[in-house]
């Protein structure tokens, strides 16, 4: 393996991606990521169904993790399991159906060297350029039952004229986390299997007195697939993560103004 020789100084990232038989978006990830490695030290792939892919660690300067699950875990418990394995300064939570055409990595860092940051993400859009709904308030179950008669979005409005702003909550496709904030929160909870995982380690992070930021000067391309809104599986387990969230915080939200 070739490794990096790092500049002194140098923000050093690791990055966690978890694969649900995505052989292909990972390919062409890995191979994106490969061309703006400048901060990766490592990427950590779970492949959380069992696929006959063979990834060669070969050709990287970041050093490639492979484990594979003997049975399907969920979103917190793969990536709190890849967070073992981090020993930079910075956890990055990526999605396989992430598209970078650039390199987000080195505006993410500058947004987010506050020490009160615990979470920094770029503006994510589809392949038409349309900035999505990756920046959000945190939810209300009145808030829900408006969203399904198109009564609701929650975006949170992103004003391009200054470089960040701080959202409520950010979507997990991108999220890139200081390791000692990952660490103080415990990581994700794992009593999701999917789905407000992001919401929930938002408000404990909000709580404890750190920012979520929304970098304006880095953007990601979502490849979104929007499986709850095809498959009751998908559609169960949000509604079912929905209600654990609820349950577990109501309208205890921490005051986000900043």
């Amino acid at each position: 393996m070739n490794r990096r020789l790092f500049e002194k100084g140098l923000l050093k990232v690791t990055i966690s991606i978890v694969s649900h038989g995505h052989d292909v978006l990972v390919q062409n990830l890995l191979a994106q990521l490969a061309e703006h490695d400048k901060h990766i030290v490592k990427v950590i792939l779970t492949q959380n169904i069992s696929c006959d892919v063979d990834y060669d660690n070969e050709g990287f300067s970041f050093e490639l993790v492979c484990l594979n699950n003997r049975e399907p875990l969920g979103f917190g418990a793969n990536h709190n399991r890849a967070f073992s394995l981090c020993d930079t300064e910075y956890f990055c939570v990526m999605n396989p159906d992430i598209v970078l055409n650039n390199d987000p990595f080195e505006n993410l860092l500058k947004c987010g060297r506050g020490d009160d940051i615990a979470v920094t993400a770029p503006i994510v859009t589809n392949f038409q350029g349309d900035i999505e709904d990756s920046a959000r308030y945190f939810p209300t179950p009145l808030d829900l039952v408006k969203k399904l008669f198109g009564m609701y979005k929650g975006n949170f409005p992103i004003n391009m004229t200054n470089e960040m702003t701080c959202p409520e909550w950010v979507g997990g496709m991108f999220m890139l986390i200081k390791a000692d904030k990952y660490a103080a929160l415990s990581g994700f909870d794992e009593s999701y299997f999917l789905y407000y995982e992001d919401v929930d380690f938002c408000l404990r992070a909000w709580r404890r007195g750190y920012k979520v930021v929304l970098c304006k000067s880095a953007t990601v391309i979502h490849d979104a697939r929007r499986d709850s809104r095809r498959n009751i599986k998908f559609l169960k387990w949000h509604l079912s993560s929905a209600a654990t969230f609820f349950i577990k915080h109501g309208g205890r939200f921490p005051e986000t103004d900043v």
